[in-house]
């Protein structure tokens, strides 16, 4: 008898995940390697001002891109600084949206990455692939199904529901990324302890020879130089807790990687990875809080921008 419930439940569950499935994929909140037709590359393709683009993920994102521009435009006139991260970000899918990013002529780029970016978490089988092509870009521990019904409401009824945040912030040139509330606050010590260490250590693990992410990553800065724009590379800030789950066989061969990208494409690497490990300013473990408390991150961005363009 409990085997049929069982087998039920498991029915009953597959059947309910493929009913889903379309209901994803018709509201979700779109990724990084569908934005090559937004407006923002169009538009901002006719400025003529030196734009500097920044890319990465959500650890990117969490800069006070105002502040970073504005320390870039009062030492330099005809700079600004647009942060195009975005959620999620991987280098084998912002390579599906790069024709934008180099068709609005960026003098420079600036790519934040971290462990997760070049490791092969993607080659574990944590996609939908095996639903299709597809779903080959969907990562399952992405799927958020409150995100998706709130998304699907909004497109029905408009923003004027009553279930949306009034909080919800977008900095100046940060045309892919939004604020909650809860990004912007420290987090207590409490809270920073909180880290799934199996999880990480997956997503941090680095196999070089093997890692799409890296293939991918490489193909980029190569796409990006022989479009002459200059590309600098820089690694996101981790806390202490998250480092000391990443094993050190891990930690080294992200050096080396990074030595080698440095060496076989003449690109400036900055590593902020341990700089700010046990300061005050996290919102958790991976993600430095933009709040006026954190903003020495972004203070080092705009030193590091300006140091890129003067030399």
């Amino acid at each position: 008898m409990n085997g049929k419930i069982a087998i039920s439940v498991a029915i009953a569950f597959f059947i309910v995940f493929l009913s889903f499935i379309p209901f994803y994929q018709t509201f979700r909140v779109h990724n990084v390697w569908e934005i090559q037709n937004d407006p923002f590359f169009s538009q901002i393709a006719k400025s003529s001002q030196n734009k500097i683009f920044i890319l990465g993920g959500s650890a990117v994102g969490q800069l006070n891109t105002t502040d970073v521009n504005d320390i870039v435009s009062k030492n330099l006139e005809n700079y600004e600084v647009f942060n195009l991260a975005y959620n999620g970000d991987l280098p084998n899918l912002r390579l599906q949206s790069l024709d934008s990013t180099i068709n609005a002529k960026p003098t420079i780029v600036f790519y934040g990455i971290s462990y997760w970016s070049i490791s092969d978490y993607a080659e574990q089988g944590n996609t939908l692939s095996f639903l299709g092509k597809n779903f080959e870009n969907i990562d399952l521990n992405s799927i958020n199904p409150k995100a998706t019904t709130l998304n699907a409401i909004r497109i029905a009824f408009g923003d004027d529901t009553g279930f949306f945040p009034e909080d919800k912030i977008k900095l100046k040139n940060t045309p892919f990324f939004f604020f909650a509330q809860d990004q912007m606050i420290i987090a207590d010590e409490e809270k920073l302890k909180k880290l799934d260490v199996d999880r990480t250590m997956n997503k941090v693990h680095q196999n070089p020879d093997t890692s799409i992410q890296l293939q991918a990553f490489k193909k980029t800065i190569e796409k990006l130089q022989k479009n002459n724009i200059k590309v600098v590379v820089f690694a996101v800030p981790l806390h202490k807790n998250y480092l000391q789950v990443v094993p050190e066989s891990d930690k080294e061969k992200f050096k080396n990687t990074l030595d080698e990208i440095s060496q076989d494409y003449d690109v400036r690497i900055y590593d902020f990875t341990n700089r700010y490990s046990q300061l005050d300013i996290w919102k958790d473990p991976y993600h430095v809080a933009l709040n006026p408390k954190s903003n020495i991150f972004s203070h080092d961005i705009a030193q590091m921008i300006l140091s890129e363009i003067e030399s």
